[in-house]
């Protein structure tokens, strides 16, 4: 069985625990220069407020760790990070892991989302 690694555009991942949620905008490879962007659309009504945090590790170093709190998004269905667009560059070449966490407003349940990126 082989996995198509070149997919653009939208990529709807399912976590281990049946939740749903779509990442958009993210690559696989980027080089430098290119600013790593991307939303987040989450499809689980247990989930219409929460804290959003994406982490960026070479290896198991935090390069840097973005924060959006307070995101109530699912009553009209819009994309995270709310008012605001995630991006970041990474300047040095290598393999990095980004690390996506949203966590309801009790901080008793979570979802989460792991990629691997290259930056050449």
């Amino acid at each position: 069985r082989e996995l198509n690694m070149w997919q653009f555009g939208s990529t709807t991942i399912t976590s281990q625990q049946g939740e749903e949620l779509t990442i958009i905008g993210l690559e696989k490879v980027y080089s430098i220069s290119d600013s790593i962007q991307f939303e987040i659309k989450v499809n689980d009504s247990d989930f219409d407020c929460g804290d959003l945090y994406i982490t960026i590790f070479d290896g198991d170093q935090v390069i840097t760790q973005s924060g959006f709190m307070k995101q109530c998004f699912m009553q009209q269905n819009q994309k995270i990070p709310l008012g605001d667009k995630y991006t970041e560059i990474i300047t040095v070449p290598g393999e990095y892991k980004i690390l996506i966490e949203i966590f309801d407003q009790n901080y008793k349940d979570s979802l989460s989302y792991v990629a691997n990126i290259t930056v050449k």
